[in-house]
């Protein structure tokens, strides 16, 4: 899926890249594009499939509530961002209330498993530190779109060895669910993501994503008619309590 979905975005990339005439990237900083795409492109996805094929999605949840929590230490260790303890008090916050708030509903417990899980917060963390540095000199939608055209080749190959002829006979709504993710999640929704972890700090944007499992039961009961229990309201306005307190503690400050 993250193979098929990655080379669906760099084929896009690749087609408005050639229309505009786009030059090749600098020899010198190829290396940080490089990393970048293991991190969001090619670990993070690796890294969640493998721990789905043996723990639910909900369960999977628990663990990747600590990703704006990692991607604030990943901003202040690799861009130097300095924030004050009323940001960080925020942040683990946000990530607790998160983290318990998927445990309670997946009634899981922690597992080897999760192993595969914390590595693939720490790929995310480190891409979306790193993508938030090249987004300041070259912007959101040149930096995801290098990544996808990098690993192109790649994708394409793997896509083609790994295809089956069964694949073919997948609904249609799975269809429009891989070329939705190779679109706007793998390619045009980091132009904003981008963007916003350049102009507004990885640290403090970062924590954004807190309301990301709150989102996604919202709308499974909008448009799946899941029942939505009233704690999920009460805990969704909490974690927002504790993203604005970061959002308006102090702004960050580089130390490079």
């Amino acid at each position: 899926m993250f193979l098929a979905r990655a080379a669906i975005g760099g084929v896009i990339a690749f087609a408005v890249f050639a229309l505009r005439g786009e030059k090749f990237l600098p020899p010198a900083e190829r290396v940080r594009f490089v990393v970048v795409a293991l991190g969001v492109i090619i670990l993070f996805p690796l890294f969640i499939a493998l721990a789905l094929q043996r723990v639910p999605s909900s369960h999977a949840a628990v663990v990747t509530g600590i990703l704006p929590l990692a991607t604030a230490i990943a901003g202040a260790f690799f861009l130097g961002e300095r924030h004050g303890i009323l940001f960080w008090v925020s942040a683990i916050a946000g990530s607790g209330v998160v983290t318990l708030f998927s445990l309670w509903k997946s009634g899981g417990n922690f597992s080897s498993d999760d192993f595969y899980l914390l590595l693939s917060v720490i790929s995310a963390a480190v891409g979306y530190a790193e993508g938030g540095r090249l987004a300041r000199i070259y912007g959101g939608p040149a930096v995801i779109s290098w990544c996808l055209i990098g690993f192109l080749p790649a994708s394409a190959v793997l896509v083609g060895v790994t295809f089956r002829a069964a694949y073919l006979d997948a609904p249609l709504s799975a269809w429009g669910g891989l070329f939705y993710t190779g679109i706007f999640s793998v390619y045009l929704g980091f132009f904003a993501w981008y963007r916003g972890l350049s102009e507004g700090g990885v640290g403090r944007v970062g924590q954004v994503q807190l309301l990301q499992p709150f989102l996604t039961l919202l709308f499974s009961g909008w448009l799946f008619g899941e029942r939505i229990e009233p704690v999920f309201f009460f805990t969704a306005l909490l974690v927002a309590f504790f993203i604005l307190i970061g959002r308006f503690s102090s702004k960050p400050r580089s130390r490079r």
